[in-house]
């Protein structure tokens, strides 16, 4: 990516983290109110590492739609596109790999008629159901190798070539958001726990499909998933460390940038500094997801209250 395309990108992602600083981080409602889901990483020098990949799983119209007008909903979208934003972001992107619920045709040859799966995905017809389409708040990037498949069960790899994929580039380590934790998160951090994979969930971009009962979220991520155990982090851990928190003095003019790229990149710099100063040392408070701006009735407020997401642009080795 060239240098002035690069500034444009960064400059544009700061400024919207600027604007949306003042509204509180967003997210989904911790349950019990007293507590929120804990991160499992304590340790804020934690790295994915060069060779991981991005799972977005089943955001398509049909399970978006039903939650989209909910507080829960509209909060778990933001969250998601801004992670998905950031992702694209980077300097080369890391594989993000999609899934899609649909069929060959709509006579639905995959499912007979005593399939299990029939009670959740039988309402769904083939590739040109506009119910089985990404939901549009969420941006896929072909153009930057974003890979898209289709499945026809719970786990993300059922019926498609993602195992072959993240065999063939090499990935070791896999970060999962999607809808519903229950349904195809629950499966595939299972699924490829057991193929030796290194499993991230990102804690504030899972919901489940009615989002009314927050239970059985967080018992997912703070009690089943640890106990494999897979490691589940905020939206803030996961910037930080995919992007490997550029901070303001990584960003340096360059003598062969022209006079307005450099001036972009002084802008950054300064946009940055507003918005993501020196971060006190990671206590177990901070690492806590209550991305639904709350005031809990505990005397310490998790840091992930105030920050805004979307703040960590920056680029991969």
């Amino acid at each position: 990516m060239r240098t002035s395309t690069v500034a444009a990108t960064l400059l544009s992602a700061a400024s919207t983290a600027v604007a949306q600083s003042s509204s509180g981080s967003p997210g989904y409602t911790c349950f019990p109110p007293s507590e929120c889901v804990p991160s499992t990483v304590t340790n804020d020098s934690f790295s994915f590492g060069q060779n991981y990949a991005v799972l977005n799983l089943d955001m398509i119209n049909a399970l978006v739609n039903p939650v989209a007008n909910t507080t829960e909903g509209e909060t778990w979208i933001k969250n998601t596109a801004c992670w998905i934003d950031a992702v694209h972001a980077q300097d080369p992107p890391p594989l993000s790999i999609w899934t899609r619920i649909y069929f060959t045709n709509t006579r639905q040859p995959e499912l007979g008629p005593s399939t299990p799966f029939s009670a959740v995905g039988g309402a769904l017809g083939a590739s040109n159901d506009s119910n089985t389409f990404i939901y549009p708040a969420f941006n896929v990037d072909e153009a930057a190798g974003d890979a898209v498949l289709a499945k026809t069960r719970y786990y993300a790899g059922f019926g498609n070539s993602l195992e072959e994929i993240l065999r063939a580039q090499q990935i070791d380590t896999v970060i999962l958001s999607g809808i519903r934790t229950s349904g195809v998160i629950i499966n595939t951090a299972y699924r490829l726990f057991n193929l030796d994979y290194t499993v991230y969930v990102i804690a504030n971009n899972t919901i489940e499909s009615p989002p009314d009962d927050p239970a059985i979220n967080y018992n997912i991520l703070s009690g089943i998933l640890p106990k494999l155990p897979i490691d589940v982090i905020t939206i803030d851990q996961a910037l930080e460390t995919a992007e490997e928190q550029l901070q303001p003095s990584e960003i340096q003019e360059s003598p062969s940038m022209s006079t307005s790229a450099n001036d972009d990149m002084i802008k950054i710099n300064s946009i940055i500094q507003s918005v993501n100063p020196p971060k006190p040392s990671l206590a177990v408070d901070e690492t806590h997801y209550n991305p639904f701006y709350m005031n809990l009735s505990s005397s310490s407020t998790p840091l992930h209250n105030t920050v805004a997401p979307c703040t960590h642009i920056g680029h991969r080795d």
